[in-house]
């Protein structure tokens, strides 16, 4: 290199937009699985998803009324997951809690 010239400056801005590794899903067993009315018996998020597509507004109105919500509950005490178990707390139909339900399974690994 001449004396004088400046060496060239490449100036590279990489963002590593790496995929954030989901954390295991956590899965109950025995009779800490959630025992639907009148439907299937869930272990896990995948299979509340599943029951909340099938469930009949019956089932639902069982699990959920003005005073209480089981499914918040199980979610809260028994997965251990806060933040669906909030986004539950404030579902009033089956087609909200499937999507809360939706939108929470990408957190988890598959």
């Amino acid at each position: 290199m001449k004396k004088g010239t400046k060496k060239g400056k490449v100036s590279r801005k990489t963002k590593t937009t790496q995929k954030k590794a989901g954390k295991p899903m956590p899965v109950a067993s025995g009779e800490y699985c959630f025992f639907v009315h009148h439907g299937p018996v869930v272990k896990d998020l995948q299979e509340l998803h599943a029951a909340f597509q099938a469930m009949t507004p019956d089932q639902f109105a069982h699990h959920v009324t003005h005073d209480k919500n089981d499914f918040c509950a199980w979610v809260m005490e028994i997965l251990a997951d806060k933040t669906t178990a909030r986004r539950l707390a404030g579902a009033r139909t089956r087609e909200e809690a499937a999507a809360i339900v939706e939108k929470a399974l990408s957190n988890y690994i598959s």
